[in-house]
């Protein structure tokens, strides 16, 4: 008889060792689920937001000659457009140029880029004429990865030359005697710039 109760002793012990084996079990795997499924909305939420913001950037926009071109850079909220056109040297037609147009805020002007390999001299600095009429060198600002850098700010009297003209030169120099030029199709600039934000 104390044999039959032992017996039955060790088997609800053991039972009950089981359950609460158990009920700790469901209760770690139950807060484990609960965090993952908070990490996998957190997630779910940046995804979202980092889609929404590559969907409103809208898709570049040609305007004659040119090109509108928006991006979101990281880490900041506002959208920035420039226009945008590339064009090869006449004589070397292996380098090409990319001259750009950024409209500053609070009517300061346009910022003007000149992108161009790095195999040039940067002293002589980039020559610039619009139609027959010579405006001097930009200098060169800095360069990064395959490209220089020349830019320049143009007021409101310079930039109605460029919206009035047909077409801009600008000269590169190969070595310190020799320039290569790229010619600059100035139409569909006035309207490209029009659009850009500030």
């Amino acid at each position: 008889m104390v044999h039959f109760y032992t017996e039955l002793y060790n088997v609800v012990m053991m039972r009950l060792g089981f359950s609460v084996v158990l009920y700790k079990l469901l209760k770690k795997t139950f807060f484990v689920g609960v965090l993952l499924c908070a990490l996998c909305n957190v997630s779910a939420h940046r995804a979202l937001a980092q889609t929404s913001h590559i969907q409103s950037v809208p898709a570049p926009q040609a305007y004659g000659a040119w090109t509108k071109v928006c991006s979101l850079p990281p880490g900041t909220p506002n959208m920035q457009c420039e226009v945008v056109q590339n064009v090869h040297t006449q004589n070397r037609h292996d380098i090409t140029l990319r001259v750009t147009f950024y409209k500053l805020p609070k009517d300061q002007g346009a910022l003007m880029r000149v992108f161009v390999p790095i195999r040039v001299e940067l002293r002589p600095g980039v020559g610039l004429k619009i139609d027959d009429k010579n405006m001097g060198r930009v200098e060169y600002r800095r360069c990064l990865g395959d490209n220089c850098v020349a830019e320049a700010v143009l007021k409101k009297d310079i930039l109605q030359l460029f919206f009035k003209g047909k077409m801009a030169t600008y000269f590169i120099f190969t070595t310190p005697e020799q320039a290569v030029g790229g010619i600059i199709d100035l139409k569909g600039l006035s309207d490209a710039y029009a659009t850009l934000p500030t």
